[in-house]
């Protein structure tokens, strides 16, 4: 996808969004092969794999600043690592011991990285008091006797209160001698650039992200030549705290960073089934082509079209792969090997592909989401299956934002197809455009009660119209879900 991949090469600290499966570790990968091939340094860490704590990553019971302060070490270390590697493939004979003191001065730095801030102080003042009383007395008997009698009382109480100082806190970051080190890295390598990739984002705990793209904001983007460019889940990822006097702890998207990017957008196709078809084509030919060449042979089918001849019964057959894929690269390749093991020898045939999208939608897609995301996910198929269209419209602030929304959203089980359409009525209220997946009604064509063509037309007229910039949706005729629709118990 052409435009995507020229904004991502423009050396400029960017987020990259998708849903699992879109392909944001295929793209950054590709883009640090690329960023190679020119001469650069590319440095790519998975955060997933990160430290060998990760347990005490997620430990509600261990502070935050603690926590935080070994995330950070270990993803400095693991960038050091991997940039190490990068580093040692170019040729650098007179430079080496330069860049060798450079990278130690890294390692060193990570050690000065930690979490500070102001917590709740409480304490027991305790006072002791102490009364003592006594008396006595001496009784002469005869002139060798003597009796001595003595009495003391002792009272003794402590009181103790109890001392609470109590303020917001604040956390922050101290990186040390971190950005200096940077600084003597890059001196090393000019004029080559420094490109850090950050993959699997969204897998830290959320309440840990500010700290890292805090660290990132104060020692990486300030020096020249390095680029940043991060994998993310949209709504699994928090780049800022804000502060209560107008500050913050990470990073301001869009201006600390350039725009962000959503992979979703550039593979959403809608009614461009053309496009859809040559770009599902040329994925899929790629992908076997190279597949052979892993177990040692060599595909002698030269493109996509005659690749798409020889292994489907009919265009047909391959429209609905694409149609059930949804966009997802992921899903396509996976649903094309379930419906190849369906037709055994045969030419993969439109009614193998149905087989495997339900298979895949059933055991993949439904079956990995909680309960009330189910009930949720019935009621909008019922919607869909009445209205004869699998378009939904939401409101983008108290629906499409819901939490059980979004778990059918990340499941891949609804679509989001366009944001910000506008309301007729009131352009203060804003929808985004879903879709429901085509997996919800694969039993329904088994079951010979309906054809998806009347949703299919429904979805292109419907995407024409919000395609057209003169027109805004109307409330009136396009009714959004209420809560009831989606909400559970």
């Amino acid at each position: 996808v052409e435009p995507l991949v020229t904004m991502l090469e423009l050396p400029e600290h960017q987020v990259l969004y998708g849903r699992r499966g879109t392909g944001k570790t295929h793209i950054l990968k590709y883009l640090a092969e690329t960023v190679r091939r020119e001469g650069h340094v590319a440095g790519y860490c998975d955060l997933r794999n990160v430290g060998s704590s990760g347990s005490l990553y997620v430990d509600g019971r261990v502070p935050v600043s603690r926590r935080a302060t070994h995330l950070l070490i270990d993803v400095v270390e693991a960038l050091h690592n991997a940039l190490w590697e990068a580093i040692l493939e170019l040729d650098l004979d007179d430079r080496v011991e330069q860049l060798a003191a450079a990278m130690d001065h890294v390692a060193e730095a990570a050690t000065d990285v930690r979490i500070v801030g102001e917590v709740e102080d409480e304490g027991v003042v305790a006072t002791t008091e102490e009364k003592s009383s006594g008396g006595g007395a001496t009784v002469g008997i005869g002139p060798r006797g003597n009796l001595t009698t003595e009495r003391r009382r002792r009272h003794q109480s402590q009181r103790s209160r109890r001392v609470v100082r109590r303020g917001e806190q604040h956390h922050h970051v101290v990186f040390g001698s971190l950005v200096a080190a940077l600084h003597q890295v890059m001196d090393a390598i000019r004029p080559r650039q420094l490109w850090v990739l950050l993959d699997e984002w969204s897998a830290l705990p959320l309440e840990l992200q500010p700290f890292l793209a805090d660290l990132l904001r104060r020692t990486l983007f300030p020096v020249p030549g390095i680029t940043v460019k991060i994998g993310a889940i949209e709504r699994r990822s928090r780049f800022e705290l804000p502060g209560d006097r107008g500050d913050y702890t990470g990073i301001e998207l869009g201006a600390d960073t350039s725009a962000s990017l959503d992979l979703d957008d550039f593979l959403v196709f809608g009614n461009k089934r053309a496009f859809a078809v040559s770009f599902f084509s040329e994925l899929l030919h790629r992908h076997v082509r190279v597949l052979m060449h892993d177990k040692g042979f060599e595909l002698d089918i030269p493109n996509a079209p005659e690749l798409l001849s020889a292994a489907f019964a009919t265009p047909g057959a391959f429209q609905e792969l694409v149609l059930a894929s949804e966009g997802v690269p992921r899903d396509a390749i996976n649903i094309t090997g379930l419906a190849a093991a369906v037709a055994l020898r045969s030419k993969i045939s439109r009614e193998d592909v149905s087989a495997a999208a339900r298979d895949y939608f059933l055991r993949d897609k439904e079956g990995r989401i909680p309960p009330k995301a189910e009930a949720a996910l019935a009621r909008l198929v019922r919607r869909c299956a009445e209205q004869k269209s699998r378009v939904l419209y939401l409101r983008r602030h108290g629906e499409s934002n819901d939490p059980v929304i979004q778990q059918l959203y990340d499941a891949r089980l609804i679509h989001r197809v366009r944001q910000g359409i506008l309301d007729a009525d009131d352009p203060s209220i804003k929808y985004e455009v879903y879709l429901v997946d085509y997996g919800c009604f694969v039993d329904l064509l088994a079951g010979g009660r309906g054809r998806l063509r009347a949703i299919d037309d429904g979805l292109a007229r419907e995407l024409r119209l919000v395609d057209d910039t003169n027109v805004r949706i109307n409330s009136r005729s396009y009714a959004t879900l209420p809560r009831a629709w989606y909400r559970h118990g």
